[in-house]
């Protein structure tokens, strides 16, 4: 018997996952009458409390169109949507989940959008079907997770948009949930809860068990649940998340299980679910119930995943390798992810990224300087500061699939197999293999040399280059990385962005190209002109279409700045001069398709509007938002360099303007603008991973 109070952790050895464990059971009694006595019920909203997670429930939407309420769930058309209001997303979430029915093959899909239906898109799933058609409706519920974009910070309306390519039917819904919260939530006095974490008491939480009040301590309630389990052998624990330092109950049995299910719950017919006891019934689409059930959580069924991305440049000479980073110059990539993928502000690393025709060249800064550098031996993984980088091999030997290195504050340096993490090596044994570390004051630095050939590239052409690079301190909460999602910091799958070799613009297909239907780039040569006050005159479209924003008054005129945005060029907009550019009809006819904006305003404007408008559209009589295209920045939010992607169906074209309301005056942005991009049609799914790569690489954007 284990008595527990909040706070407490008890270790449960390893455990081979390897094994097919899928779900922990706990026998748990208690007679505190702080513990709740239906912990899955909430009073009000479950979309308006902060926690993790947050759960929007269907039945429980503030408004939409094209739905129909069975029961706990609710069936979408095509087209249809649901609207959450006030949803306090925080610091963010790693990741949201669907549950969903579906007896249809053909293709369909939900997409989340912040504050309108046409809103921000943050999040997208493509729904496989589910259940065969039944004479009683679906039966088979699944769930879907996917990854939700960091843009998704603060407190918005969520709306969730249904979409069938034929047009039809798509589903039967039941909640989304927010996962994976970003930041740190402390417990309430009410809430407990038993996370199953893996690692250490601080690592992955891999299932969650929900204790109650039972009443008699003689009489213990089974607790279950799902757990995501990882590979290999893992050290498992169990942690109490709770206030104060209260007892809240015994435990006295606690065993992990292994699930069955069919290879294909399609092939489970009628009859055979016509046996299914009421109880069990309602397990399959109940979420209340589902903890008990394993449903495999799979990256690769993940919807589309933008992974940050960064370019990298080429020096006019080459970098000297000796750990200093006096040559360096430019933005840096933050590196400020904590290894439990939190984003952490404070101690956040950086990173630059150089290349030429044999090497990439690698420089970074820790502001982790746990210890002396000692001496020049090897150490331990893990008990020193150190810097680790994972890269892709294009030429893969026998049992070795990623080129990791990993550099020492003391000099050291080693490549390792990650199919074998005992077998490690010398760096000096990969030809042209160079790294150097200097200690600091407060912070240590490192340069690196990694040869292609040792990749398996014989010339570095124009394209991506998956990356993860982790600055590791052996106090665990100062390590920092680029971007973790899952797994070991070097499972190039899962965690890292992608480097951009050449130029950002070979990213972009012939095919998505033809489909951006206007272009305004403030880099590209020769297309901004400016007065002779410096002021701009013309922006004009680098599309073949010849057309330009203008502004024929000169005191309406934004102002440009060489180096005004990441230290590129950008057009400098100001409410209080009431500055704007209007340009030529873009269409006769209403479009559908998506606006792409890279833009800062990290001050508010003097006397802030709500929804300053980046660009717009209308039918020149209408405002924008009625009838036309209307990207924005939402409410009164300020922030550095970013971008961001406005979706538009069948919305009129005529009037187009850019810092203001379309077509009549107001709402006026107050910040920079780099580049405008309208792409008329649908993304393919390839082009919506594309776009996101593109932009943060061309200018310097942080994955933050």
């Amino acid at each position: 018997v284990a008595t527990l109070a909040a706070g407490d952790v008890l270790s449960l050895g390893d455990v081979d996952f390897g094994e097919g464990w899928s779900s922990m059971v706990l026998s748990f009694s208690s007679d505190s009458p702080s513990l709740p006595k239906s912990p899955m019920r909430r009073a009000g909203l479950r979309h308006q409390q902060p926690g993790d997670p947050i759960v929007m429930e269907l039945d429980k939407r503030n408004g939409g169109e094209g739905l129909r309420d069975d029961s706990h769930t609710v069936h979408m058309n095509s087209g249809a949507w649901a609207q959450f209001d006030q949803v306090p997303f925080g610091e963010g979430y790693r990741r949201f989940r669907v549950a969903y029915g579906n007896t249809n093959p053909a293709p369909r899909s939900v997409e989340l959008h912040l504050d309108s239906k046409a809103g921000p898109l943050v999040g997208q799933l493509s729904l496989r079907q589910t259940d065969v058609p039944r004479r009683n409706g679906t039966w088979r519920f699944e769930e879907l997770v996917g990854d939700l974009d960091r843009a998704a910070r603060g407190t918005h309306d969520v709306f969730l948009v249904a979409a069938a390519e034929d047009g039809n039917w798509v589903g039967k819904l039941e909640y989304v949930r927010f996962e994976k919260y970003l930041g740190v939530f402390e417990p309430t006095n009410r809430e407990v809860k038993l996370e199953v974490r893996i690692d250490g008491p601080n690592g992955e939480c891999i299932g969650t068990l929900f204790p109650k009040f039972t009443g008699n301590g003689s009489h213990p309630l089974e607790l279950v649940t799902q757990l995501e389990a990882p590979q290999g052998t893992r050290p498992l624990f169990l942690k109490v998340h709770a206030a104060g330092r209260s007892t809240i109950g015994s435990v006295t049995n606690l065993h992990l299980q292994r699930a069955f299910e069919p290879d294909s719950w399609l092939t489970v017919n009628e009859a055979a679910s016509a046996r299914v006891s009421s109880t069990s019934r309602k397990s399959l689409s109940s979420e209340h119930q589902r903890q008990a059930i394993r449903i495999p959580f799979d990256p690769g069924e993940m919807g589309v995943r933008v992974r940050p991305a960064w370019r990298v440049d080429r020096p006019t000479s080459r970098p000297v390798v000796d750990g200093d980073l006096k040559e360096w110059s430019g933005t840096a990539l933050k590196i400020s992810q904590s290894t439990d993928g939190i984003l952490m502000k404070k101690g956040a690393g950086e990173a630059w990224f150089a290349q030429d025709d044999e090497a990439l060249y690698i420089a970074a800064r820790s502001h982790s300087l746990s210890a002396n550098p000692g001496s020049s031996e090897p150490q331990r993984w893990g008990s020193s500061d150190a810097i680790e980088i994972a890269l892709p091999l294009n030429s893969l030997p026998a049992g070795q699939r990623t080129f990791v290195v990993r550099g020492g504050l003391n000099g050291s340096f080693s490549v390792m197999n990650p199919e074998d993490l005992g077998e490690e090596r010398s760096g000096a044994s990969v030809p042209g293999l160079e790294y150097k570390a200097l200690p600091g004051n407060d912070s240590w630095t490192c340069e690196w040399r990694i040869p292609f050939a040792a990749l398996g590239i014989k010339s570095p052409l124009p394209g991506t280059l998956h990356c993860s690079l982790a600055l590791v301190s052996p106090d665990r909460l100062l390590s920092r990385t680029w971007q973790w999602m899952n797994g070991a910091t070097y499972d190039l799958s899962r965690n890292g962005g992608d480097l951009v070799l050449g130029s950002a613009e070979s990213l972009l297909p012939e095919k998505l190209r033809n489909k951006v239907l206007a272009w305004f780039d403030a880099s590209e040569p020769g297309t901004v002109e400016l007065d002779s006050a410096g002021r701009v005159k013309s922006w004009r479209d680098k599309t073949h279409n010849g057309r330009a924003a203008i502004q024929d008054q000169a005191g309406y005129r934004p102002t440009f700045s060489p180096a005004g945005l990441n230290g590129f060029p950008t057009l400098r907009f100001d409410q209080k001069s009431t500055t704007r550019l209007d340009l030529p009809d873009l269409a006769a006819t209403n479009l559908s398709g998506t606006v792409f904006v890279v833009f800062s305003n990290p001050e508010p404007a003097p006397k802030p509007e709500k929804n300053p408008r980046l660009f717009t559209t209308s039918n020149g009589a209408d405002p924008d938002y009625k009838v036309g295209i209307q990207a924005f920045v939402p409410l009164l939010e300020t922030g550095g360099p970013r971008w961001r992607q406005t979706p538009f169906k069948d919305r009129a074209m005529k009037r187009p303007r850019i810092g203001v309301m379309s077509p009549a005056d107001g709402t006026f942005f107050t910040g920079t603008i780099s580049e405008i991009l309208v792409v008329e049609g649908e993304l393919s799914r390839e082009e919506q991973s594309l776009m996101p790569v593109y932009l943060r690489a061309k200018w310097s954007l942080s994955n933050e």
